[in-house]
């Protein structure tokens, strides 16, 4: 009877344990907006929307040209609006 009392207790501390220090939920997600390689470097979340900020290159032409990649996310993950800054002089 000791036993049994003993393993719900461990049960129990171990159901109530898991809950508490389980890790946050992420989310990843697969996104493809008209670039080859993209890179999201920097995440800003608010009530409405997440920001997010990266690089792009562009792996077509020869000159490898890299741009900056500035992209407002909705609170689901489904991409609102992207800008694309890039220069022609650098690479």
């Amino acid at each position: 009877m000791n036993f049994l009392i003993r393993s719900i207790a461990l049960f129990i501390f171990l159901l109530i344990a898991q809950t508490a220090y389980s890790q946050v939920h992420t989310f990843n997600k697969r996104l493809y907006l008209g670039q080859r390689t993209m890179v999201l470097g920097a995440l800003h979340t608010t009530d409405t929307a997440y920001y997010a900020a990266g690089i792009t290159v562009d792996t077509v032409t020869p000159g490898m040209n890299t741009a900056a990649l500035f992209l407002k996310l909705d609170t689901l993950g489904n991409p609102l609006d992207m800008k694309i800054i890039a220069d022609s002089n650098r690479t």
